[in-house]
């Protein structure tokens, strides 16, 4: 499991890489130094975390391929380790609560979950459960019983 530092990294290195690759000049040069035509000395391409004076460093970049393929897989989000923080972006809340609640309740055929359940299944993805849980049925995205029993997932409204 990747730490959160390293994770922060690997997602540094690759948000930098689109970056280069929306920017044609950089684009170019990338594509120059891959194919060997600047001698793979291109110091521009150093923050990439993965390029070293002489090329591309091969353990490097496979340690960011096996990461990011981690991360796509089905099963990324938990690759990681639980969420440690809320978004700094208040804006950002809805969807990571909506994204933890829609994990949480992959195969629950019936529908429903008890809170404990509830709580626990919250707790492998993000660190304030209760938080999490208050917030999603706030926001309408979760319903409950009167005595908070038993959590179900809203229906989408139309």
């Amino acid at each position: 499991m990747l730490t959160d530092d390293a994770m922060r990294e690997v997602l540094r290195s690759q948000r930098m890489l689109v970056g280069f690759l929306r920017n044609p000049k950089m684009r170019d040069v990338l594509v120059d130094a891959l194919n060997g035509g600047s001698d793979g000395t291109d110091a521009r391409l150093a923050p990439l975390g993965w390029w070293r004076e002489d090329g591309p460093d091969p353990d490097r970049l496979s340690h960011h391929f096996a990461a990011l393929t981690t991360l796509a897989s089905e099963h990324g989000l938990l690759a990681y380790g639980p969420i440690s923080a809320w978004p700094d972006n208040d804006s950002e809340r809805p969807e990571l609560v909506r994204t933890v609640i829609d994990r949480v309740f992959v195969g629950v055929s019936r529908g429903w979950l008890t809170e404990s359940e509830l709580t626990a299944r919250i707790g492998v993805l993000f660190f304030d459960e209760a938080g999490l849980r208050r917030y999603a049925v706030d926001t309408g995205l979760l319903e409950r019983e009167t005595d908070g029993s038993r959590y179900w997932q809203a229906e989408p409204s139309s």
